[in-house]
């Protein structure tokens, strides 16, 4: 029974419980007002005890959160006990709320995974909701970490299952959002069981700046002594009431991995808002971890634990991996870290210890892959394996072009195209691994590589720059050997048996070229419909050569057919349409791209045809639509290595950004924009747009906001729109003629496809600037080391330009030069320079005629672009932004002239609030408005709940050969 009365309460208050129980008294409360309904929840569990919903009956209570109360049931009609799941009274009202819910557990009913505690049903009972659950018998994880951290295996067991759970979770789209200890069970057997997966959805976020729906978190989260349970295990973008993805869950983990080797919390404090001010802000205490923790998993918890998400492991699979490899290889997993390594006097000199956690866990890879196997049965297939290899949390691949990384015949060196998160001056070069030893290292010569490929004994590597010159360069990083200047852009290579070098042009057919450096001979014949032959491997003997072919320059792989023809004089003859990036491997299959899958067929030499059908063999290798080829390579003894992820397509859109960082889109829809160029009196803006793999020119209004004309319409690509100074004639680029950059111009406002204005051998050839009076076009030459020069013209915009003269040097040094505009009044003019660390950019006199010249950039950085204002002494570079490949921002500072001298004010340079745009090549992606003080960017259309492809690891798939021949046997050559 109850004391008391329903007005003011002058007693104390008691509830008398069944004979078994004691007798609870409440003390006077200083608020005079009183109702029984105080007591809701104790009346609530007498209620639910021994009562029945649907056929379940209650018979116990087991724990209580901000999502209900859980009970013991016991199944009547099956006999066996169940977890009951009231939800709150929220969801009963909430009809929205409620149907949503529904969804959700209905999504949660097709998860079936071991180490997820299931869901039998959803049951509504006297208007409240509730879930029926497997029941785990177990202690919570919470519970045992009570008792201290756990020993290593322990930990890596527990995690690894835990990881398993989430990565079936995350495979069918479902997100915890509150994963902890005390939502981890683990039974007698050691079976790991995750609870509550899904049922901690976020409602919209609300104004105390965390996820208000967090199921531990109550409404009083700034009273002291406050549960903080989630508080201390969300996510930062949940605690700031952000959206959450899977990346949250990682973060979670991360979390609950740290505790398990501490056993300590790792965010704690006296509020929840004191817990959620020390995820947000608090240093992690890395001292923290036991000295014999694996390299391998702190790197993974450094991982895991980046506040930025963007930079945080986007993908648990990767995570599990690497748990699986420190499981499988305890005696060189466990490498005790150095005593005192996190002192600051331990520290060494030179070496970060980002550096030294990488060189290690390279390492253990390596000493997976390499150390002697017990010897198996003749009959006994050997293992089939796929290993996780970390390149380090400060690199990063480059897959903007041609394949990223590549194997070495025989397996024992990995070669890959990276670039420095932290420095830039390390963008787009090789690094080499040599599998017998623990660190990479970087080939100094080979910066801007664009294409690459092994030698056949894996010695020494050919390689493209983005110059288009071949060179071949040893793998010990010994001078690099040019071969010859291409006149094309070479767009793949491939290194025969024979010595012979193939490549593949971006217009025109397979090239050969001999390893000693004589002139290349085409080996394959174009078709009427044909533009380009790519992606080239000769097949043994020098029999035939297979490649993919394309109809468009930068068509997908939607249009491209995989050929093979006998060489020298064959046929081509082929294979199969709508796929790429064919390869024949020595265990007598072919494989092919499709769409971000890689498929496998038996193939016949003596025929040069498939055998039987194709089958698909790995999943979710990265690729570069439009031509670039499959991040993947097979070496000749069986190993795979391939990058894990999905092509996204890249849609662009335009943005006007004020100098208040207030953003506004052009009324242009989403699309694939090349480089645009604003006209000189702001009404006018020019712009490339690629459709069905060719780039074109157009001309949109600004004032009528209305596309003007469609100023270029042909069979090749037209880029780098330049304006006269009047504004009212175009100069552009086009290698519409045989595949070579020529420059061309078209008045406005007249039909066509523009005049011929300068024929050129020059590949990659790149125009920037008009001088406003001297009508000198400002380019590059694109030879070894890149030259700005200019070409003088004559003419007007009625009667037509015509040269007047050969392109002269601007900046011609050992050094490579690019990106060249000149200021308002033709005095001046900028350009960016690698001589100095990183890409600077530099101001000098126009023409230079000995004058001095002064960098204006940020050091230690990447800067590339630069333009000038068009009505004040205003100047504007980009440089790249930290951890970004392709996001650069915008500065600016102000100059004033002093005669023959130029001296710039207000630096260092300050940003232009919010002008961040992304960079593609060497086009403009940001321009000044003339007419309004803004600025035009091109910016990547993603969503933020999309995870980042993870461009830190490659994986390793073993004995590749023993899998395909399970999947697609070969049969064996007939006597």
């Amino acid at each position: 029974m109850l004391h008391g009365r329903a007005g003011r309460c002058s007693v104390p208050v008691s509830v008398i419980l069944p004979a078994h129980c004691h007798t609870l008294t409440f003390l006077q409360t200083q608020d005079p007002f009183i109702r029984l309904d105080s007591f809701h929840p104790l009346i609530k569990i007498l209620h639910m005890l021994g009562t029945t919903i649907a056929h379940y009956k209650i018979t116990a209570k087991l724990g209580q959160g901000g999502m209900g109360e859980v009970y013991r049931a016991t199944d009547t009609k099956l006999d066996r006990e169940v977890a009951i799941k009231v939800l709150p009274e929220s969801f009963a009202v909430d009809k929205e709320r409620l149907a949503r819910f529904e969804r959700e557990a209905k999504t949660l009913a097709t998860l079936n995974h071991p180490n997820i505690a299931g869901i039998f049903g959803l049951e509504e009972s006297a208007n409240s909701q509730a879930l029926v659950l497997e029941l785990v018998d177990g202690d919570d994880l919470s519970d045992v970490l009570k008792r201290g951290p756990l020993p290593i295996e322990e930990v890596l067991d527990i995690c690894k299952q835990i990881a398993e759970a989430l990565e079936a979770a995350h495979d069918k789209g479902i997100i915890h959002r509150d994963l902890k200890p005390s939502n981890i069970k683990i039974t007698s057997d050691g079976q790991v069981k995750v609870l509550d997966f899904g049922l901690a959805k976020s409602a919209p976020a609300i104004d105390n700046d965390f996820d208000a729906d967090s199921p531990t978190i109550t409404a009083d989260y700034t009273l002291p002594g406050t549960l903080l349970g989630t508080a201390g295990y969300m996510s930062p973008e949940q605690a700031r009431g952000k959206t959450v993805d899977k990346r949250s869950d990682i973060w979670s983990f991360g979390v609950v991995l740290f505790e398990c080797l501490t056993g300590k919390r790792m965010f704690t404090g006296e509020t929840v808002t004191d817990s959620i001010g020390a995820l947000l802000h608090r240093e992690i205490e890395w001292d923290q971890l036991p000295t014999n923790t694996p390299p391998a998993i702190e790197l993974l918890l450094r991982k895991c634990l980046e506040r930025d998400r963007k930079r945080r492991l986007p993908d648990i699979g990767a995570a599990r991996l690497d748990l699986e490899l420190a499981i499988a290889d305890p005696e060189s997993t466990f490498l005790r870290r150095r005593e005192g390594v996190a002192e600051k006097e331990s520290k060494p000199n030179d070496l970060s210890i980002a550096t030294i956690v990488g060189v290690a866990i390279v390492a253990i890879a390596l000493t997976w892959l390499l150390k002697p196997a017990p010897p198996l049965p003749p009959d006994e297939p050997r293992p089939i394996r796929r290993l996780s290899i970390d390149l380090g949390a400060q690199t990063r691949l480059a897959i903007d072009r041609g394949p990223a990384l590549q194997i070495s015949p025989d397996g024992t060196t990995l070669a890959y195209i990276g670039r420095s998160i932290e420095d830039p001056t390390i963008d787009r070069i090789l690094y080499i691994r040599r599998l017998n030893n623990l660190k990479p290292y970087h080939l100094e010569e080979t910066k801007n590589v664009n294409w690459f490929c092994f030698s056949p004994n894996g010695q020494t590597i050919a390689f493209i720059t983005g110059y288009g010159r071949l060179q071949t360069i040893s793998v010990n990083g010994e001078s690099a050997q040019p071969l010859f200047m291409a006149t094309n852009d070479i767009r793949s290579i491939h290194w025969g048996k024979n010595g012979q070098i193939t490549l593949g042009q971006l217009r025109g057919p397979l090239l050969q070229i001999s390893s000693s450096g004589e002139e290349p001979k085409p080996i394959t014949f174009l078709s009427d419909e044909e533009v380009t032959h790519r992606l080239p491997q000769i097949l043994p003997d020098e029999r035939a050569v297979l490649f993919t072919s394309h109809n468009k320059i930068n068509s997908g792989f939607e249009e491209a057919k995989i050929m093979v023809q006998p060489i020298p004089d064959g046929k081509p003859q082929l294979i199969k349409k709508g796929v790429f990036d064919v390869r024949y491997l020595s265990s007598g299959h072919l494989v092919y791209m499709d769409n971000g899958r890689l498929f496998a067929a038996a193939f016949n030499l003596d025929t040069l045809s498939i055998q039987g059908e194709s089958v698909p063999v790995v999943e979710d290798i990265l690729y570069n639509d439009g031509g670039g080829g499959g991040h993947f390579d097979v070496s000749s003894e069986g190993t795979l290595v391939y990058v894990k992820g999905r092509t996204r397509k890249k849609l662009f859109e335009l943005v006007w950004v004020d100098r208040d960082g207030r953003p506004e889109k052009l009324d242009l829809p989403e699309a694939e924009y090349g480089g645009f160029r604003l006209s000189p009196d702001g009404k006018f803006l020019a712009y490339g747009l690629v459709q069905e793999g060719q780039e074109d020119l157009w001309i949109y209004d600004l004032e009528r906001k209305v596309i003007h004309s469609r100023l270029t319409s042909t069979e090749g690509d037209e880029f780098f729109p330049v304006w006269s100074p009047s504004g009212k004639s175009i100069a552009f680029v086009s290698n519409r003629d045989g595949g070579n950059r020529n420059i061309y111009w078209k008045r406005v406002d007249e039909s066509g496809n523009g005049t011929l204005l300068y024929e050129t051998l020059i590949p990659n050839l790149q125009i920037w600037s008009w001088h406003p009076t001297l009508n000198h076009l400002v380019m590059l030459e694109r030879n070894q080391n890149g030259n700005i020069q200019y070409l003088p013209i004559t003419g007007d915009d009625q009667s037509g330009w015509t040269p007047a003269g050969e392109p002269k040097n601007l900046v011609a040094t050992q050094h490579s030069e690019t990106h060249a505009m000149l200021s308002p009044n033709g005095k001046w003019f900028s350009y960016h320079s690698r001589e100095l660390m990183g890409s600077q950019v530099f101001v000098q006199g126009y023409p230079p005629n000995g004058s001095a010249k002064r960098r204006v950039s940020i050091v230690n950085s990447s800067s590339v672009w630069s333009f000038w204002h068009p009505n004040k002494a205003e100047f504007f570079f980009t440089s790249h932004v930290v951890s970004s490949g392709t996001l650069r921002q915008v500065y600016s500072l102000n100059y004033h002239e002093l005669g023959d001298d130029l001296k710039f004010e207000d630096t260092p340079a300050k940003p232009w609030k919010g002008a961040t745009h992304y960079h593609l090549g060497g086009t403009l992606s940001a321009d000044y408005d003339p007419s309004h003080d803004r600025l035009l960017l091109r910016q990547l259309v993603e969503e933020d709940t999309e995870p980042e492809n993870d461009l830190n690891h490659l994986v390793v798939f073993e004995n590749f050969f023993d899998y395909l021949n399970e999947k697609v046997p070969v049969e064996p050559p007939k006597k």
